[in-house]
């Protein structure tokens, strides 16, 4: 005999929704947060809530239960008057369409924290802390006359999309040992608009312009850089020891240069620099680098600087780099593309209008090169010397006041085809410090001088 019991079947439990409550400073007192008869100040609640603020100002310090909603209605502003935190965040809360103002920090967070249309204005120290937690934010907006921080996060997830930073901060958003993923973000006045330590950082359209140091500064860590729209600044983007890919940069007269990089992993494509100041179009310093498009137009010192290292450039294009003066008045400097010390590999160079070279490399530099094209420049296509090489396919100079190409002390080039029109010679080398010049072939109308140290075409 089989007995059977049947079971009760299994209801499923919902998420009970929090009370909502309303709260209006222009109310009438007693009220009981009904949407007529709301609260006049702000409740202290022991569980969760909805809270519908409306217009008027609010004084802090707050802090709520895990859960809570806050939504103004209107222009609703937290406020604290004096040192402290506005809002503290230990359970998880979400912020909507409000105002936070004044105190040293605006809000602290040290759990999960949702902003939709949050305002931040007046804080000592920063508008917004995040440590050990989360937050998502969406048209979040800081104000700040005060040299102070917008968002500042340690070990966090921070995602920030629709971001306006406004004013003179010492750092728009400093993160970390933290995730940054920033979309949409417009900054004017920052010294630093992002600064990523030991972090993830993925930036997606930046719009910054009037800053004093650098408008992106990573260091230790990983970025994904994508359609950033830079203008002033020393550096757009200054890197040390990181893993970085820059797809779109947009770099409007830079103090000292569009970018730098040191000990780092280099990927650049569809960067245009333009007006850079002292250092030049860019510098890869001691890094591996990928260049995939690069134009630099009216800087000084060089287009690109390479030192140690390697690199492999696809497309490089400059023009407009002027030198620096000597005391004596000697031009120098002035180069498409400078290598120091590296191994660097070039698709195609284009350059022209140059104080000095198309390229120019020292120091023991190994450059090898499809085609180098250089139009009226002050020291030719190229420049080898110190014990460097240079192995090219193809050499176009035109409208050279020097040699077309050039090495004046201990350097080699070989070259498989040269054209050399303008120019007071063809081709110079320093025969008696080691320097030795091959060229495969010649154009039409191009005349090699009689050198030693030069082997001419084969004769056919």
């Amino acid at each position: 005999m089989v007995v059977g019991c049947v079971r009760a079947p299994v209801q499923p439990v919902l998420p009970v929704e929090p009370p909502s409550l309303w709260v209006d400073a222009f109310a009438s007192a007693g009220g009981d947060g009904g949407v007529d008869a709301a609260l006049k100040t702000m409740p202290v609640l022991k569980e969760a809530a909805r809270l519908h603020v409306r217009s008027g100002l609010y004084a802090g310090p707050f802090v709520f239960p895990a859960g809570t909603t806050l939504e103004g209605h209107g222009e609703a502003v937290l406020f604290l008057d004096g040192a402290g935190t506005v809002v503290t965040a230990n359970e998880p809360l979400r912020l909507k369409h409000l105002s936070i103002q004044g105190g040293t920090v605006g809000l602290l967070a040290t759990a999960f924290t949702t902003l939709e249309q949050v305002k931040f204005s007046g804080h000592r120290v920063a508008a917004l802390q995040v440590h050990d937690a989360g937050i998502d934010a969406h048209a979040l907006e800081v104000t700040s006359r005060l040299d102070s921080v917008g968002v500042d996060a340690i070990n966090a997830s921070v995602t920030l999309e629709a971001v306006k930073l406004d004013g003179p901060l010492s750092f728009g958003v400093r993160v970390a040992d933290s995730t940054l993923t920033a979309r949409q973000v417009r900054a004017e006045g920052q010294s630093t608009v992002v600064q990523g330590l030991r972090s993830a950082v993925t930036i997606d359209q930046l719009e910054a312009a009037g800053g004093r140091r650098n408008a992106v500064f990573l260091a230790q860590g990983t970025a994904r850089l994508s359609k950033l729209n830079i203008s002033g600044f020393e550096y757009a983007v200054l890197g040390t020891g990181t893993d970085v890919t820059l797809d779109g940069l947009s770099a409007r007269g830079p103090h000292v240069t569009g970018f730098s990089f040191m000990n780092s992993k280099v990927t650049l494509r569809n960067v245009v620099v333009e007006h850079a100041g002292s250092l030049g179009g860019g510098q890869l310093l001691d890094c591996d680098s990928r260049v995939e498009g690069l134009v630099v137009t009216q800087a000084i010192a060089s287009g690109l600087m390479v030192r140690k290292g390697v690199a492999s450039i696809a497309e490089l294009t400059v023009s407009g780099i002027r030198g620096e003066t000597e005391p004596d008045g000697t031009i120098v400097t002035g180069d498409g593309l400078l290598v120091r010390d590296a191994e660097v590999s070039i698709g195609t160079l284009s350059a022209e209008d140059l104080d000095g070279a198309g390229v120019y490399a020292a120091n023991f530099a190994k450059v090898t090169a499809k085609r180098i094209d250089v139009k009226r420049s002050g020291t030719g296509a190229a420049v080898v010397e110190r014990k460097s090489t240079l192995v090219a396919e193809v050499i176009s100079s035109r409208g050279s006041r020097g040699p077309s190409i050039a090495a004046p002390e201990d350097g080699f080039i070989d070259v498989k085809r040269l054209t050399a029109q303008g120019g007071d010679v063809s081709v110079w080398a320093d025969c008696a410090s080691g320097s030795f010049v091959k060229v495969g072939a010649v154009d039409e109308g191009t005349l090699l001088p009689r050198l030693r140290c030069l082997e001419p075409p084969k004769a056919k």
